[in-house]
């Protein structure tokens, strides 16, 4: 991942910070060269992430890992008073998922808040789908609002997605 020229160009890149099984990008390799400093290298993009209000859709902020606080339900997120990222500067967002399919489709935990994010996105932005290998099924069940990733990492590696829909995702990128 670290390798791709995308995630080396990218001016921001969105990742966020697992809760439950999803896999962490920030650990275990996937972002193994410094996740955790804020600031943009040579080598890659200033990382942002995402604050769940009370109500509304997901906020995004600069990643700071030393101004995060815990969410109510568990997960840690950047405390309101973190600085906002402007959803334009965004070239990369790695997106979290229980499982995903071939085409991009992916299981969360059924409150849309990617499904409403990624189309805030611009249309240049790789959207990735981290997930284990074992976690990527040839079809999973889609409802209009579900909005499908156009690429996929896991262990096997980075790869774009067989066949990404065109009415949940605008058309496929380059590497």
């Amino acid at each position: 991942m670290l390798a791709w020229e995308r995630w080396q160009t990218a001016r921001v890149a969105l990742v966020y910070l697992a809760f439950g099984s999803e896999v962490d990008p920030l650990a275990g390799g996937l972002l193994s060269a410094s996740p955790t400093l804020p600031a943009a290298t040579a080598a890659g993009p200033l990382l942002a992430t995402t604050r769940t209000p009370a109500a509304g859709g997901l906020r995004v902020h600069l990643f700071d890992p030393a101004a995060l606080e815990p969410h109510p339900l568990g997960f840690w997120q950047p405390r309101p008073d973190a600085p906002v990222v402007d959803l334009a500067s965004i070239d990369v967002a790695l997106v979290p998922g229980l499982c995903f399919d071939r085409q991009g489709g992916r299981l969360g935990y059924g409150r849309a808040y990617y499904d409403r994010l990624l189309p805030l996105l611009g249309a240049h932005v790789a959207t990735v789908g981290v997930s284990r290998e074992a976690l990527v099924v040839e079809r999973l069940p889609t409802e209009p609002h579900d909005v499908a990733v156009r690429w996929l990492v896991s262990e096997a590696g980075l790869r774009p997605v067989a066949h990404p829909g065109a009415a949940t995702s605008p058309g496929p990128l380059t590497p």
